[in-house]
């Protein structure tokens, strides 16, 4: 957590205007002088008195300072004895008090500033919070044209400035995570050129990102709407929108699967004339975005939440768990035969081997073959591992394959004849 310092008070207070000096130490008091020059050109200057020790009690002292501002008794320090300004002052009286009255709201909004700032002081960014923050503000600052290059710098460090100055966390901070994003963004020198391609590319990644969460937000009041929805011109729309969300390889369709299998076959969104989203979300939840043998753990969940999977069967995350492993290590070692490296396999998958003998003791083929595979240390016997686990998850998913009665029975063949031939292919037949 970021320790408030009088370091971080002294540049707080700068930036709001201040000229800040004479700092102080008086038993159990710490002051310091601030100046500021009033709309009408009055030098004006304030004692603060805080505790020693406890930077944060710089929002009590800005506070009792603003209370005790009394712009009538401010404005006739700057009156002469005429009746009208002195020392560089306003002519007229009403003009003084109108400044002096200035004053007191300059202090109102300082004091709030302060507070704001001590109060949230310890607030943290992640990296892809400091992302969001600065690209949403620039875009609020430059609004949502592309970037010149002849301001490329200048909005940048306008940026940069307010997220420092005016938004909460540690200044300190705040900058070492503004540096780190800079590099992300391939910002490495200072040519503007570098700064305007940049920023324009994170930019319009950015407005992709909440472009693509509006529609998610659209999607799901379609989905969780409570009455069927009506023929109207908002059919266009939503057909056009569901489209894009289980079509365009920019989104994510398993996540959109995921919400519309939750909100299950009798949900208005499904129920629109012609559309078959429903059937199409059940597409996803077994294709998994392509290929049935991989991201097993993701498609196996969104089955679960289709209801495709009854649990008839042994826990389908050992099965998930076991084929991306399996898969994971073919495509780093190609075939097995390193002992070591598939003892790491193993354990892996089984970190536990007492789970392990739980799982598969009612195969005692396999739990001879690692037992002895455990002794003896024999090569051939990882063959037959990996080919026993292979066809284990291959008839787990068979199964619930051919449970798929949400499909025709001519979808339901074709994709059972898919998935044992692209399963084929990955082993290589």
């Amino acid at each position: 957590m970021a320790k408030l310092t009088w370091d971080d008070v002294e540049k707080k207070l700068e930036n709001l205007g201040f000229n800040v000096s004479d700092w102080e130490s008086n038993g159990n008091q710490y002051s310091c002088e601030i100046q500021k020059y009033s709309p009408a050109g009055q030098d004006c200057i304030f004692t603060l008195y805080m505790e020693k020790g406890n930077p944060a009690s710089v929002s009590d002292a800005f506070d009792e300072l603003y209370d005790n501002y009394d712009p009538e008794e401010e404005a006739m320090l700057w009156i002469g004895p005429d009746g009208h300004g002195k020392n560089g002052a306003p002519y007229h009286m009403k003009d003084v008090l109108k400044d002096m009255q200035a004053v007191k709201e300059d202090l109102k909004n300082a004091s709030e500033s302060i507070s704001y700032f001590v109060d949230n002081f310890d607030v943290k960014y992640s990296k892809e919070k400091m992302k969001s923050v600065f690209l949403n503000t620039l875009t609020r600052i430059n609004g949502e044209n592309r970037i010149e290059t002849k301001h490329a710098i200048g909005l940048c460090k306008q940026t940069c400035d307010e997220i420092l100055n005016n938004m909460p966390g540690s200044p300190k901070e705040k900058k070492k995570l503004l540096n780190y994003l800079l590099k992300d963004f391939g910002i490495s020198d200072n040519k503007p050129e570098t700064y305007a391609d940049s920023l324009n590319k994170a930019v319009q990644e950015n407005q992709k990102t909440i472009a693509q969460a509006k529609i998610m937000e659209d999607c799901e009041k379609h989905i969780l709407a409570t009455t069927k929805p009506l023929m109207s011109s908002n059919e266009v729309k939503v057909h056009r929108m569901f489209d894009s969300l289980f079509n365009n390889s920019e989104s994510d369709p398993v996540q959109y699967a995921a919400f519309v299998l939750a909100a299950g076959p009798d949900a208005p969104v499904n129920q629109y004339k012609g559309e078959k989203w429903w059937e199409k979300a059940v597409d996803h939840a077994v294709n998994s975005g392509g290929e049935l043998w991989q991201d097993s753990t993701e498609r196996i969940h969104l089955m679960e939440e289709a209801g495709l999977i009854q649990n008839d069967y042994e826990d389908p995350s050992l099965y998930a768990s076991c084929y991306d492993t399996y898969v994971a290590y073919m495509k780093e070692y190609g075939t097995p035969g390193d002992t070591v490296k598939f003892t790491t396999f193993v354990d892996d998958i089984f970190p536990n081997k007492n789970d392990m003998v739980e799982y598969l003791q009612k195969d005692q083929t396999l739990l001879r073959e690692y037992r002895k595979f455990d002794e003896d240390k024999e090569d051939h016997l990882i063959d037959k591992y990996i080919n026993k686990a292979d066809k284990m998850y291959g008839q787990y998913m068979y199964k619930y394959l051919k449970d798929l009665d949400v499909l025709d029975n001519k979808a339901r063949d074709r994709k059972i004849a898919d998935y044992e031939r692209k399963h084929d292919a990955s082993r290589g037949r």
